[in-house]
């Protein structure tokens, strides 16, 4: 019974060790998507404001 109580112990640390990686790293995500969407805006609006001013 303590052999599987020592296993136990270090197959959940694995595992919240995994859970934690997967967390850091869906944040990462949100966040880079979140930034590179701002980005794409404001080289749209750039882009539309430098056409407008060629157009005048």
């Amino acid at each position: 019974m303590e052999n599987f109580i020592l296993f136990f112990n270090s197959f959940f640390n694995y595992i919240v060790l995994l859970l934690v990686f997967v967390a850091v790293s869906a944040v990462g995500a949100i966040i880079g998507a979140k930034m590179a969407k701002k980005k794409a805006l404001k080289n749209a609006d750039k882009e539309a404001q430098e056409t407008e001013s060629a157009n005048k």
